[in-house]
């Protein structure tokens, strides 16, 4: 987004209220691009710990929505699969967890780290990675047969 974010305090908590009560009983969505998505990354990524800390001082019904999207969004399911779909979680909820270093969330893994499991994974269905991509904080792999 362009704008300017606006500053912690009850303005952006009006923001994230109304943002709350437009997702109602809506779940984590996986486009990038939904509006949702970008908006309450736009507003809160990077200073989610400052809002939470000036937010539990206040009583507003404003802060107390606030705070009720903020936790749904903690409690959104994460794949438990693995591979790119955790990566892809992560990248559009999970940052929130870890910035509020909650218990069970911890920074994803590296690229290395994708590298090693991607090559594993390929060699484990008698591949190899022919070329990788980077996309976002996601590693894809291009995969070949291997030759005997």
């Amino acid at each position: 987004m362009k704008h300017e974010k606006p500053p912690i305090g009850p303005r952006l908590a009006g923001h994230l209220a109304d943002w709350n009560q437009w997702m109602g009983d809506r779940g984590a969505s996986s486009c990038s691009s939904d509006w949702h998505l970008v908006f309450f990354r736009w507003a809160l990524q990077g200073r989610a710990v400052e809002f939470r800390d000036w937010a539990l001082g206040q009583n507003s019904p404003e802060v107390r929505g606030a705070l009720e999207g903020i936790w749904k969004v903690c409690r959104f399911n994460w794949p438990t699969m693995g591979g790119v779909g955790q990566q892809i979680f992560r990248a559009h909820w999970g940052w929130l967890a870890v910035e509020l270093n909650l218990p069970g969330f911890s920074q994803g893994l590296s690229f290395r780290e994708q590298l090693d499991g991607l090559e594993k994974d390929a060699k484990n269905r008698g591949m190899r990675i022919k070329d990788t991509a980077v996309v976002g904080p996601c590693l894809y792999a291009v995969l070949e047969q291997a030759d005997n």
